[in-house]
């Protein structure tokens, strides 16, 4: 079964926190080691209160045990309305970060 979240990492969390304003968008690099496949790529989640919600996954998560379990790399975090306007100057959801727009997911 293929999840039709997939690819969808920053247009999800960013319209989430256009409604949940208290969260943090964060855009970063995850490495998934779970299962020791070493793939890694560009993604974003959102964060409050010490606790991770990745809307790909749709779950949240301790933010120590999600770092842990993707070696999470974070590049940039933005408040809400920080978020809103790159967004409406970049015209995307993201990424916004010019080392996440280079970014070449490894090992898929």
């Amino acid at each position: 079964m293929t999840n039709p979240r997939l690819g969808k990492c920053y247009e999800l969390s960013f319209q989430f926190i256009i409604t949940h304003p208290e969260y943090k968008l964060v855009h970063g690099i995850i490495t998934d080691n779970k299962f020791g496949s070493g793939k890694s790529l560009d993604h974003a989640w959102v964060e409050y209160n010490n606790e991770v919600y990745d809307l790909v996954l749709n779950i949240t998560w301790p933010k120590e045990v999600y770092y842990g379990l993707y070696s999470v790399e974070v590049v940039t975090v933005y408040t809400s309305e920080e978020a809103i306007d790159i967004a409406l100057e970049e015209g995307t959801y993201g990424p916004w970060n010019e080392r996440l727009k280079r970014f070449k997911p490894v090992g898929f």
